[in-house]
């Protein structure tokens, strides 16, 4: 079951936000309070994911690249590049646009 990164991924929230549930319940929590966790967590992990590809892409990728031979390149232009300008481009949006929230909300100090 955990072998799968997607599934760990999935099996990780959900515990996390049962847990969030349970400590809402018993604890209590305004509003204003619970956004301003759930943006700056968002915020926090997409610019984690973000800036950990970038540095995969500058540090790994790019070496594999220049290493490997002609049907290396092949498998990694089409596999593993266009998964990770997936993930750079989603993570950059969303690390802007929770960072843009949380300003607008004032929310930051």
């Amino acid at each position: 079951m955990f072998d799968q990164p997607r599934m760990a991924a999935a099996i990780g929230a959900g515990v996390a936000l049962a847990l969030l549930a349970v400590w809402i319940f018993v604890v209590g929590v305004d509003g204003f309070g619970l956004f301003s966790f759930a943006f700056r967590l968002v915020h926090v992990l997409a610019a984690m994911v973000w800036v950990g590809l970038i540095v995969f892409v500058n540090f790994v990728q790019l070496e594999a690249v220049r290493l490997g031979d002609d049907a290396t390149r092949k498998v990694l232009h089409a596999t593993i590049a266009p998964e990770v300008a997936w993930w750079i481009r989603h993570g950059s949006t969303l690390t802007v646009a929770s960072g843009f929230t949380v300003q607008v909300e004032g929310v930051a100090p």
